[in-house]
C-alpha cells in the first residue's frame, strides 16, 4: 500500500512539475508577444513622423487608394459624376475585399 502511495505522490508531482512548465512557456511566449507588439507600434509610429515630406509612407494594410479610381472616373464620366462614382466604385471594391467567399481569379 504505501508503495503505491509513493508512486501515486511521483506521478502527482510530474504533473505538478509539467503543468508548471507548460505555465512558464505559456508566460515566455506572452511576453515575448507583447514585447513585439510594442515594438512595431513603436516603429510605425516612427515612420510615420520620418513620413513628413520624406520618401518613405506608412498605409494602412489592405486600405483602398481613392486616387487611382478617382481619375479613371474624371476620364469616362463628368467632374460632378467622377466624385460620385468613384466613391461607389471604392465602396463596391472595399466590400468585395471583407468577403472571405470573394476570389478576383
Amino acid at each position: 500500500m504505501k508503495g503505491r502511495l509513493e508512486a501515486l505522490k511521483h506521478v502527482a508531482g510530474a504533473d505538478a512539475d509539467c503543468e508548471l512548465k507548460k505555465n512558464i512557456k505559456d508566460l515566455t511566449e506572452r511576453q515575448g508577444t507583447n514585447e513585439l507588439q510594442e515594438a512595431r507600434k513603436e516603429l510605425i509610429n516612427q515612420l510615420r513622423e520620418m513620413g513628413n515630406g520624406g520618401a518613405i509612407g506608412v498605409k494602412r494594410m489592405g486600405g483602398i487608394d481613392f486616387k487611382p479610381f478617382q481619375d479613371a472616373c474624371k476620364k469616362k464620366y463628368s467632374a460632378d459624376e467622377a466624385d460620385v462614382k468613384a466613391s461607389q466604385l471604392l465602396s463596391d471594391w472595399e466590400n468585395e475585399l471583407k468577403d472571405p467567399n470573394w476570389y478576383p481569379f
